[in-house]
């Protein structure tokens, strides 16, 4: 969630664009989180607002909430995405009246579709910055905390590599995911998640 340029201190449209123009790229990608909806001043979330300042680059900005995504014209194309599709969980490819995509993706299934073609954050990189977050946490007096949402099948074997080297900075309890949708198995299986009390937590069904 915390990949890219953070968006977080973004007020409006103009801000937004600015913050792409003057964003790093990674692989070829421009990256952001934190982005809040007000920036659109009441607006669609669409990409044709922020198309002429990313200079073709695909882009993928996620919006603060967790279950949004704003996707460049290019970033559509190299996932394929071209149009509406139907879901078992409640999800969208949010589309205009003619059926095109507009770059917003609402919920996990849709945003999902991204994940194939999106750069991959090198292990050690990934690794120092859920370090540096979780430290940042800790200096505010913050002890413990409820992960709500796992994130993917090699968060514990991430942790569990933090550990290896020191204590975590907070102590954490994973709550694998639950989607709205009919699961082929648990969630407890389908993120293979380690149980019982541990340094890092404990996961919690």
């Amino acid at each position: 969630m915390f990949t890219g340029t953070d968006l977080s201190a973004v007020t409006d449209l103009e801000g937004l664009r600015a913050a792409l123009r003057a964003a790093e790229r990674r692989d070829g990608w421009i990256l952001g989180h934190g982005l809040d909806h007000n920036v659109f001043g009441g607006r669609p979330v669409h990409h044709d607002l922020i198309e002429d300042v990313l200079d073709g680059a695909p882009a993928h900005l996620r919006l603060y909430d967790g279950h949004s995504v704003l996707v460049s014209a290019t970033a559509l194309r190299a996932a394929g995405i071209e149009g509406p599709r139907a879901f078992a969980q409640h999800s969208e490819i949010v589309c205009d009246a003619a059926g095109r995509p507009t770059g917003h993706l609402v919920e996990h299934a849709a945003m999902d579709l991204m994940a194939p073609v999106l750069p991959v954050q090198p292990y050690a990189e990934r690794r120092d910055r859920l370090v540096e977050l979780l430290a940042a946490m800790a200096a505010t007096g913050l002890t413990a905390a409820h992960v709500m949402d796992l994130g993917g099948p090699d968060v514990p074997g991430l942790l569990a590599g933090i550990e290896e080297d020191g204590d975590l900075p907070v102590r954490l309890r994973l709550a694998p995911g639950a989607c709205p949708a009919p699961p082929p198995r648990s969630s407890t299986d389908s993120y293979g998640s380690r149980s019982g009390p541990g340094a890092c937590g404990r996961s919690a069904a």
